[in-house]
């Protein structure tokens, strides 16, 4: 009885099959053609809300300066959403998008610049999102525009001729050439002048006729600065200073200029003068000249009051402007001085008491340049490796430049993961090449494999093939920098592979100063990086040497993977993988 209600119930399932469902083939293969001539439909996703973040409230306006903007996107239920277009318009400067669509963090990102406009303003962003109605808006402050009003006799007497520089200048305390500047006050100047390519303007007046105390104005690109101009009837009329300073500084801005071409002053330093008591409260009246100690430079080099005895404001202050001639100095080897004095001066040589500062006038465009050979050796304890670069900087005429202040940085771009080191030469399996590992340091300029270069400390990568993992011994995948913005913190969409820190830790390499960091007599300094030994063939980074000179060669830098030593191979901590045998989005 059993046998046959098992045959009658074989016979349904068997009945059934035959159906199909409906006459289909029964033995379709998974994930062929339907057979269909159909197109499966896509569409845009739509985000219900978004919210912004500026990295900054305000840029500076010397020209380098920005502001990262992420917009993130968010479904009904505040889930990130992807592939979402985000457009974003400015009302002025520029604005520069890394991405457009939402990627896998659901954010966007671009970055907000003054563009070719250094006044001082607020630039609106609009964000707008696809499927939201209403846009955002974004604002960053532009800042730094300055004018600078200093005359060559700040107390005239009645009618008597003044002369009046004027110069903008922006947050870098570079002149801004051709800019409009409107004059007014009480002193009788008025009227718009233009400080033309050299950014500065000497404006002639008459002073009032009238004893008194008077100002002059200067408005551009936002900003107002004013001048007093104190008439009197002979120099006796001016007070004596109350006290004597007990603090005299003398402060250069910026220390290093480029020299002038012949005829031009746009390159200059202003020089503040302060006077303070021992209350430290600011000294009015100061007599106050501003002067060169020799052996000058010459070749055109001024300072824009001359020989005119300048007197401080209220706060204690007097400012004047060096202007560098078009000649380069060595290294701190411009020195001027301020005399000062409670009282009138007997004479333009007269100087009973000074404060001194130096400059430094860059010479021609410097070249710099990184570079390394094929050793290495073993620091602290034997469990460091340590790699040595030489920096070398010389002029345009290839003449080494002695004593150039050098700035050096190291950013690890890429990590490696793969399956565990096996004495990968004797198992015949594939070996990894030159640029995923070295046996002598032979440098490559990227990682073969690696996903983005990071170049950037505001670029934020596409991550792309997150799954993908070593599958064969000695196989390995780079998996670029979680802190995308190089800010040493978690922030929300860089865990991307979710354990709970940033990979890798900046401190996996150190780069330090062999013996100072200026150059020799031959224009060469050495550099070294330091990392443990389990880092080796693990990490790539690129190493960067900057320098304080004039031109676009100042800046250097070589991309790298860490190397090994070939006496470690056979039992070197390098060959347990650090950062695990996954994929890029696994934590193991």
């Amino acid at each position: 009885m059993n046998f046959k209600k098992y045959l009658a119930v074989l016979g349904m399932v068997l009945g059934l099959a035959a159906c199909g469902g409906g006459g289909g083939s029964a033995g379709s293969q998974i994930g062929g053609s339907s057979g269909g001539t159909g197109t499966p439909a896509t569409s845009t996703p739509v985000a219900s809300s978004f919210v912004f973040a500026l990295d900054k409230p305000s840029i500076n306006n010397g020209g380098s300066d920005k502001a990262l903007l992420t917009v993130t996107v968010l479904d009904s239920s505040n889930n990130v959403l992807s592939g979402v277009p985000v457009k974003v318009a400015v009302d002025s400067g520029f604005y520069t998008p890394v991405t457009s669509t939402s990627d896998i963090t659901g954010q966007v990102t671009g970055n907000i610049s003054i563009g070719s406009d250094k006044s001082n303003r607020t630039i609106t962003a609009t964000i707008s999102v696809n499927g939201i109605g209403n846009p955002k808006l974004a604002s960053v402050m532009v800042t730094g525009s300055r004018i600078s009003v200093t005359s060559t006799n700040a107390t005239p007497g009645p009618s008597a001729s003044v002369d009046l520089n004027v110069s903008v200048f922006d947050s870098a305390n570079v002149v801004i050439p051709n800019v409009d500047v409107s004059l007014g006050g009480d002193a009788g100047v008025a009227g718009m002048v233009n400080t033309g390519l050299s950014g500065s303007k000497v404006v002639k007046f008459s002073a009032p006729a009238t004893v008194g105390d008077y100002f002059v104005t200067a408005s551009a690109l936002n900003v107002t600065s004013s001048q007093p101009i104190k008439v009197i009837a002979n120099a006796g009329a001016v007070p004596n200073a109350s006290g004597s300073p007990s603090s005299a500084s003398l402060t250069p801005n910026p220390t290093s200029i480029a020299p002038n071409i012949a005829g031009e002053v746009v390159n200059r330093s202003r020089l503040s003068a302060k006077f303070l008591t021992a209350s430290n409260t600011g000294i009015q009246y100061m007599r106050v000249r501003f002067d060169f100690v020799d052996p000058r430079l010459g070749n055109g080099e001024t300072i824009s009051t001359g020989t005119s005895t300048i007197y401080t404001d209220a706060s204690g202050l007097a400012e004047a402007d060096y202007i560098a001639g078009t000649r380069s100095s060595p290294t701190n080897g411009v020195v001027v001085r301020v005399c000062y004095s409670q009282f009138n001066f007997t004479s333009t040589t007269d100087c009973p008491a000074h404060v001194d500062a130096n400059l430094t006038v860059a010479g021609p465009p410097l070249a710099i340049s990184v570079g390394t050979d094929n050793t290495m050796e073993k620091g602290l304890g034997g469990i460091a490796y340590i790699k040595k670069f030489l920096i070398q900087v010389n002029d345009s005429a290839g003449v080494a430049v002695k004593d150039a202040v050098i700035s050096a940085s190291v950013d690890i771009t890429h990590y490696g993961k793969g399956s565990a080191w096996s004495s990968p030469y004797n198992i015949g399996l594939t070996v990894p090449t030159i640029r995923d590992y070295y046996l002598d340091f032979l440098p490559p300029s990227a990682p073969s494999n690696a996903l983005n270069s990071l170049q950037s400390s505001t670029y934020i990568p596409v991550v792309q093939d997150l799954t993908v993992k070593p599958q064969i011994l000695g196989e390995l995948i780079w998996c670029i920098n979680e802190d995308w913005n190089r800010n040493g913190s978690l922030d929300t969409g860089e865990d991307i592979n979710g354990d709970g820190t940033i990979q890798p830790r900046k401190a996996e390499i150190v780069v330090s100063y062999v013996s100072g960091n200026r150059t020799d007599a031959n224009g060469q300094l050495l550099l070294q990086i330091s990392y443990p030994q389990n880092m080796g063939g693990w990490l790539a980074y690129t190493l960067r040497a900057t320098t304080s000179v004039a031109g676009s060669e100042g800046d250097a830098s070589r991309s790298f993977v860490t190397g090994v030593l070939q006496t470690d191979v056979i039992n070197g901590s390098f060959l347990t993988p650090p950062f695990g045998m996954g994929s890029c989005r696994s934590p193991n």
